[in-house]
């Protein structure tokens, strides 16, 4: 990766003169655009990745083959239609989390050299993920889908919720769901079970014959025993 323009780039973006970057598997830095004008959506698999596993590379490729299998099958788009990204996006600020350093982000950023392609945001929460990168299928784990549809995050309104959830999907933006293994009851959880709000369900759709159970705090935590 080349280091220096990493670098030049992240500068811009701390001093928010840009709202986001791509750093491509191969080192080069895009400070700015997004492909959002073709039929074919980008694939988004957003995280913190601390750190980046083999079940988020896995669930991204398999998203991404499913999702582009369907759009063929329905025979969309044209020639001239802009090349969807497919990688990973990785907010610098989260709703539950403390903003991360310079260091912190350069650190989690040289995960991906040769592994994934990756765009750096502050946006912490998926509508505001939607507004710098619309025309996209966020790929989600069943428990971050719980907490998009939790009131909590939308001043404890419902209303507030559906009002926020049909923006991200007027962005051209919807959700793509893994399921998992409660640890607990031993329940298989899916996104057949969202949304509660009829007008909200067009924007979750199951991945199907998907499972990978672990998470990146359970390595983190094998990691320090």
């Amino acid at each position: 990766m080349a280091a220096t323009c990493v670098a030049e780039v992240l500068d811009l973006f701390l001093r928010r003169s840009i709202s986001h970057f791509r750093v491509l598997r191969d080192g080069s830095v895009l400070p700015s655009g997004w492909p959002s004008a073709g039929y074919n959506k980008n694939v988004v698999l957003s995280g913190s990745f601390n750190p980046l596993h083999d079940g988020h590379i896995q669930l991204l490729q398999h998203a991404s083959a499913h999702v582009h299998a369907s759009q063929k099958s329905e025979q969309c788009g044209t020639a001239g239609d802009a090349e969807p990204f497919v990688g990973f996006e990785m907010s610098v600020m989260n709703a539950d989390k403390p903003t991360m350093s310079r260091e912190e982000i350069e650190r989690r950023i040289r995960q991906f050299e040769g592994r994934a392609d990756l765009v750096v945001t502050a946006a912490p929460k998926f509508a505001d993920k939607a507004d710098i990168l619309p025309t996209t299928i966020f790929v989600v784990g069943y428990d971050t889908a719980v907490r998009i549809v939790h009131p909590k995050y939308y001043r404890d309104s419902e209303e507030e919720m559906e009002r926020v959830l049909l923006g991200i999907g007027a962005r051209n933006c919807s959700f793509a769901v893994a399921g998992r293994t409660d640890p607990a009851t031993k329940e298989y959880c899916a996104s057949d079970r969202f949304s509660t709000i009829p007008s909200l369900r067009h924007l979750f759709f199951p991945l199907p014959h998907f499972r990978n159970d672990i998470s990146s705090t359970e390595l983190r935590a094998r990691q320090q025993a």
